[in-house]
């Protein structure tokens, strides 16, 4: 490919995407032929691909999240939102003839800023909105018709959606479930027991979420819940180790250093905080405990159940889980109690068939893996084609 393409994404989860479809497309073109630009994040996704990634953001409380209540637009605009946005206008605008071409992985205002500022359209993986929970509006529809040139979706509803209204749109998998290193450390072992997986969450919410979810765990299991696992953290490469442990000690939890990370130990239950053990979960998990949005998202499209409730903060709140239940369908269950959490954990562990029921319907639901490779291919396609 004599082009070169940037990746603009907006948000943890989306830079993990952008680099999931920016690894298969690198393997084509070579490195050298692509640049990141990344709007919130802490850019840790293009640094272990090891593509020029161009840091002018900002890390705001709402973690990208703004627009979703007043307090949150209000604690970003205090932190230097205005400032930030300036910032990043004038970069890209000092870019605008380095790169024939743009990827947009998140939402509109990544078209935006690519059609104002680079002076481009780009192609639009859309990845924060789909018909199964909640269509594009007028003005975003809007927005893709004068700034994308063309938008990959992440279900085949959604493209149908677009093209009934006049939009070039397509989908060629979901390339949220594979936006992950498949990398296995040997951190996670179920020699402790069974393996259940928890996903607090990557923004800074995640600190009060874990003492928030070992509160419930804690109380379910002394309300009954099986005591023969072994509870693995996740904790995100944004969080700080020692915010973690001392998350954990609020909650009760009398933590010590373990092989990669800490652990700790209530009753016959081990608790276990490590990072970089998102791949090892997804293989190695019965089924999830999530707060998380992307991640949840990824789990229950391998085939894992998901069982979350409601947290503290933008991203955990009981309007934005029931919106992705409307996505997830069955792969995700909805609790309120420590003895709903009990009880949703006893039930699935005592009933293989139903695992594995959810297990076909997360896989047939999400599209499966691989949609980063063909979403890449599409892409150089097109941009050799001159499009």
């Amino acid at each position: 490919m004599k082009k070169k393409a940037i990746f603009l994404s907006n948000g943890y989860g989306e830079d993990l995407i952008a680099a999931s479809i920016a690894r298969s497309l690198m393997e084509k073109t070579g490195k050298e032929k692509l640049a990141a630009f990344p709007l919130v994040g802490d850019f840790g996704a293009y640094d272990e691909l090891g593509i020029h990634t161009v840091k002018c953001a900002g890390r705001l409380p709402s973690g990208g999240f703004w627009l979703q209540k007043p307090s949150y637009l209000v604690r970003d605009l205090m932190a230097g939102l205005i400032g930030n946005f300036m910032a990043q206008a004038r970069m890209l605008s000092s870019l605008k003839d380095e790169y024939t071409h743009a990827v947009c992985v998140g939402d509109v205002f990544l078209l935006i800023m690519a059609g104002m500022f680079l002076k481009k359209k780009a192609y639009f993986v859309a990845t924060a909105k789909s018909d199964r929970i909640r269509p594009h509006g007028l003005i975003e529809r809007l927005i893709m018709k004068r700034w994308a040139r063309e938008v990959l979706t992440r279900d085949e509803e959604t493209a149908a959606g677009l093209k009934a209204k006049g939009i070039k749109a397509l989908f060629r998998g979901n390339a949220l479930i594979d936006a992950f290193p498949a990398l296995d450390k040997g951190l996670v072992s179920g020699e402790n027991g069974i393996i259940i997986g928890v996903l607090p969450g990557s923004r800074d919410e995640a600190y009060a979420n874990i003492s928030l979810i070992i509160s419930m765990l804690k109380k379910a299991i002394d309300s009954g819940m099986r005591k023969d696992i072994s509870l693995y953290f996740a904790v995100s490469g944004v969080l700080d180790p020692a915010f973690v442990s001392a998350a954990a000690e609020r909650a009760g939890l009398a933590v010590f250093d373990a092989p990669g990370g800490h652990a700790a130990r209530y009753g016959d239950t081990g608790f276990y905080f490590k990072k970089g053990i998102f791949a090892e979960l997804i293989k190695k998990s019965r089924m999830i405990i999530g707060l998380a949005g992307t991640a949840n998202e990824q789990c229950a499209g391998w085939g894992l159940p998901v069982i979350a409730f409601k947290g503290r903060g933008p991203q955990t709140t009981e309007k934005r889980f029931l919106e992705q239940k409307k996505l997830l369908g069955d792969s995700l269950v909805l609790v309120k109690t420590a003895g709903e959490l009990s009880s949703a954990v006893n039930g699935l562990l005592g009933d293989p068939g139903e695992l594995e029921r959810l297990r076909k319907y997360g896989l047939n639901r999400g599209g499966g893996p691989g949609a980063g490779a063909g979403i890449a291919s599409y892409l150089q396609e097109r941009m050799e084609a001159g499009e």
